[in-house]
């Protein structure tokens, strides 16, 4: 696994950070009421924290993950044609 820096993905992301992840996730972000907004970016800054614990304390969860998710293959091995990358 390769170190993640503070600055590549800082612990705390300002709210511009949030919605900019939320846009890169869901095409349709702006177009979202601002009561979804808000529900979307509260949901992408755990899914964040996440990650950032992922990165910065690795070794808990790997032995979980199916082998479809393995590190030795492809890693859009094992998902549909929609959520590989395009």
């Amino acid at each position: 696994m390769v170190a993640v820096t503070e600055s590549a993905m800082p612990e705390k992301p300002t709210a511009a950070q949030i919605a900019d992840a939320c846009l890169w996730y869901r095409h349709d972000f702006g177009l979202l009421d601002e009561q979804r907004k808000r529900d979307e970016m509260y949901s992408m800054r755990e899914h964040w924290r996440a990650i950032w614990k992922a990165c910065h304390t690795p070794g808990r969860g790997g032995s979980l993950a199916p082998p479809e998710f393995s590190d030795r293959q492809d890693s859009t091995q094992g998902l549909s044609e929609d959520e590989g990358e395009s």
